[in-house]
């Protein structure tokens, strides 16, 4: 599966992301990570409601920093970075899908620690 990201938004005042270009491919992503969530759910891994929004977070500031700077909120990735509005910031093809929580402490690099990896393999 592969996606081509293009544009910049911000998510809560403490990110921005690249997105993902609308189209046949977000639409399958979006429903392939719906679908895993549904599965979630029905083996009680997962209780809540959720939303999948398929992105790749490029800048994020910790809740314990953000009263010490300017929260991206005011910072809109509109005003920030205005020339990559509608850029095509590339492509990217997923070899694995990964499995991290949130709430698990964060590897070295400052990525959520994995708690299960699967690779993907084309369909024969």
């Amino acid at each position: 599966m592969s996606v081509t990201f293009k544009g910049i938004a911000n998510y809560g005042g403490n990110a921005l992301f690249l997105e993902v270009e609308p189209g046949i491919e977000r639409d399958n992503l979006v429903e392939f990570g719906s679908t895993v969530f549904e599965i979630f759910k029905e083996t009680s891994v997962a209780s809540r409601q959720f939303r999948f929004q398929p992105v790749a977070p490029f800048i994020r500031i910790h809740a314990a920093k953000r009263d010490a700077i300017q929260p991206l909120q005011t910072l809109s990735a509109s005003t920030l970075v205005p020339e990559y509005a509608d850029v095509v910031l590339g492509r990217h093809t997923f070899a694995a899908v990964e499995i991290s929580s949130v709430a698990s402490e964060t590897e070295a690099d400052g990525y959520y620690k994995a708690i299960a990896t699967c690779p993907l393999t084309p369909q024969q």
